[in-house]
């Protein structure tokens, strides 16, 4: 099924198979979604699910002020800086004000050849002044990369179209192409003017559809405050109720009804930018288990409980299945914790749900059939074991 969204996944369980449809009742999944191109909607009842959407649905934000008012000059993604780049012709190119790049990755680089290559100057600002390029990629293979790792270490030197501004943040974006960036140990600031602002620092991924799992259902008045940004560019709906499908009504009273009304209730005050936490923490896992364990207090008064901070996190980030369930899931530094042989994801207890890819670590392209192996032989085990 090509051109779909997934918008919420609901496990079955005992308790709701006396008011199911018949149709649904071998099952011990929903997966409910739409078509984006005819937005048809549809729900497939499977026995097992295997999570492997990726890390790059969401780009991460910085937080800083100014972010949130949606500005067109402001970038989160590579080939939306290169269509801005692309209205211009080669005269108009030359006239543009430099190009801000935000970040000290591997799409930063690319950000930072492609504009050079256009004849459109850079300001190239990072944190880290040693920044690791070398060492994700061989030089030999891929000179590019290379060059511009070259120019971010040597930055006294002067650089053909290219500024950089190590151990520099960004901290305000004014508005009307005016940037504010900081530097990090002896605070001086400095106004910038600028063509584009490109914040390439990374991307996570969206998993407001697994709501259900990383957070306990609330009745059918309860109010939760997931975090939902609608960022693409596919003009994508929220989440919406099971009330918006082809679902009869005896389902909608039933508890997954119940389980699956408080998306619902979005509240636009919950909309964390960036919930990535980079440092992992591995000490207290007998604390961090018990809250785990613990029963989330719900939601009354209609609004959003801010002062429970960390415990009320977005579910949209799949709080609860990581390795540390107090974090967010982060690719890098808390995946989700699944079992080395199965891939089977263990911070759940409904089963029949595997993970696999950048969502348990598998970060690079030749681990990926590692998982789908394991996962595949466990399928089969418990096939032939029927």
């Amino acid at each position: 099924m090509n051109e779909t969204i997934v918008t919420t996944v609901v496990p079955l369980d005992g308790k709701c198979e006396t008011v199911l449809p018949e149709r649904f009742r071998n099952g011990r999944w929903i997966v409910a979604g739409f078509n984006r191109m005819t937005n048809k909607r549809f729900a497939i009842v499977c026995q097992n699910l295997v999570l492997a959407n990726g890390a790059s649905d969401l780009a991460n934000r910085l937080g800083v002020k100014g972010e949130g008012l949606e500005m067109p000059w402001v970038k989160y993604e590579l080939p939306h800086l290169e269509r801005a780049l692309e209205q211009y012709d080669e005269p108009g190119r030359s006239q543009l004000k430099p190009v801000l790049i935000v970040g000290a990755g591997l799409s930063a680089a690319d950000a930072v050849t492609i504009c050079r290559s256009s004849g459109i100057p850079v300001v190239h600002v990072y944190r880290n002044r040693t920044a690791g390029l070398d060492k994700m990629l061989p030089g030999n293979v891929y000179p590019e990369y290379h060059e511009v790792h070259k120019m971010m270490k040597d930055a006294n030197r002067k650089h053909d179209l290219y500024t950089p501004l190590p151990e520099h943040t960004l901290v305000d974006l004014a508005g009307a192409g005016r940037v504010t960036v900081q530097h990090l140990k002896t605070g001086e600031r400095r106004v910038l003017d600028v063509s584009y602002c490109a914040i390439l620092i990374g991307s996570r991924p969206d998993l407001r559809f697994i709501a259900t799992l990383t957070k306990p259902a609330a009745g059918g008045d309860g109010n939760a405050c997931p975090d939902s940004e609608t960022e693409d560019d596919f003009g994508r709906p929220p989440v919406q109720p099971l009330t918006m499908w082809t679902f009869t009504e005896q389902l909608l009273t039933s508890c997954l009804g119940r389980k699956l009304y408080w998306l619902k209730h979005m509240c636009a005050k919950c909309k964390h930018i960036n919930l990535t936490d980079k440092p992992r923490h591995q000490h207290h896992k007998q604390q961090q288990q018990q809250h785990y364990n613990a029963p989330a207090l719900s939601a009354g008064g209609g609004h959003c409980q801010h002062q429970l901070g960390a415990s009320n996190l977005s579910a949209a980030s799949g709080l609860g299945l990581g390795e540390d369930p107090t974090k967010p899931i982060d690719c890098k530094n808390n995946p989700i914790e699944v079992d080395k042989y199965t891939n089977a994801v263990l911070r759940t207890a409904h089963p029949g749900l595997y993970a696999m890819g950048p969502l348990v670590g598998d970060n690079f392209v030749r681990f990926i059939p590692g998982g789908a192996l394991c996962i595949t032989a466990a399928l089969h085990k418990h096939t032939e074991n029927d």
